[in-house]
């Protein structure tokens, strides 16, 4: 028997219609008669380029010897050990995939409505924790926030986020420091006509574009840049974009657009090498790819072994990857 739901029905029941949707189509890619698929998943890579782009030693070395850093950073908000199981480990992630490009409030209260995290819960405890120093800066960003936010996110939950951000960023020094050093870079080679290097980027201007060098070696490109100095001092850059006009970007941004890049080279990278070695690719995605073999192959591991070689030119880098097999495509 059939049976259909409205919109708001449907939303009562499931949650976020797109992602219900996403995930129901999972389960529809199946593999050919005698086949199934073997896939890998690169972890937490935009966590580990970004750290690996500004020589965050410490975090890398948490990656390299299996420590679960969201734990750690969970435990670095929460002020008490964290281990894996308990739900606050899942602020750790939530705070370290949203807040690496200067979020603040939104992003972190975007990701756990994403996340299904409490954030009135969450937002209670962490306040308790809080400094005043911690809550005098919080008030402020929660209000700024309020002026100017497409969403609205209680009070409670606002704050704790903010507490949340401030502590990410305490324990990230050399991640905030980019955001900066990308805007001076940017400016530094708009304004000088000339090549400038920070960290393992290039940035140099040729005809109408800024290029951005990545450690690959490929550019990624931005028309008409212009760069303007604010009252403040602080550089204001903007560049064409060809469906939006032009776009102001900053240090965040920058950041996103280096690191995700980045992690894009990663994957092709595996996809090739993968290729070379037999493995023809059915399916791929930003931080995934997958491939079909016979169902009585028995190739998962050396799949996983063929996509954590490191590239000649991320040396250092620390690449973990999680296998799976099956007929139909799932996570």
């Amino acid at each position: 028997m059939r049976h259909s739901l409205g919109f708001e029905s449907f939303e009562q029941i499931f949650g976020d219609v797109t992602d219900t949707i996403s995930e129901g189509l999972r389960g529809k890619l199946i593999a050919r008669e005698g086949k199934k698929f073997v896939g890998g998943d690169l972890a937490q890579m935009e966590a580990r380029v970004l750290a690996w782009l500004v020589d965050d030693d410490h975090k890398l070395e948490m990656y390299r010897n299996g420590i679960d850093v969201y734990s750690v950073l969970a435990a670095s908000i929460y002020g008490y050990e964290v281990k894996k199981g308990m739900p606050e480990r899942q602020v750790g992630k939530v705070a370290d995939l949203s807040l690496g490009y200067g979020g603040g409030i939104g992003a972190f209260a975007g990701m756990a409505k994403n996340y299904g995290l409490d954030l009135e819960t969450m937002g209670n405890l962490i306040w308790k924790t809080a400094t005043a120093m911690e809550k005098e800066e919080a008030l402020t960003g929660y209000n700024r926030f309020k002026r100017t936010a497409e969403e609205p996110v209680s009070s409670v939950s606002g704050l704790g986020a903010d507490v949340v951000k401030q502590r990410w960023r305490l324990a990230h020094p050399k991640a905030v420091k980019f955001w900066s050093d990308l805007d001076e870079a940017v400016a530094r080679a708009v304004i000088t006509k000339k090549a400038v290097r920070l960290e393992k980027l290039k940035f140099f201007v040729h005809d109408q574009f800024l290029f951005i060098m990545l450690p690959s070696g490929k550019c990624i490109a931005y028309l008409k840049p212009v760069v303007k100095t604010s009252g403040n001092g602080r550089f204001e850059i903007s560049y064409v974009n060809s469906r939006y006009g032009r776009r102001s970007h900053w240090g965040g941004q920058w950041c996103e657009n280096v690191v995700q890049a980045t992690q894009r080279e990663i994957l092709v990278d595996c996809m090739f090498r993968l290729e070379d070695n037999g493995f023809d690719i059915v399916y791929h995605n930003y931080d995934e790819c997958a491939s079909e073999v016979p169902l009585e192959s028995d190739c998962e591991k050396e799949y996983g072994d063929i996509m954590r070689v490191c590239p000649v030119w991320a040396e250092g880098l620390p690449i973990n990857v999680e296998t799976w097999q099956g007929v139909r495509y799932g996570k």
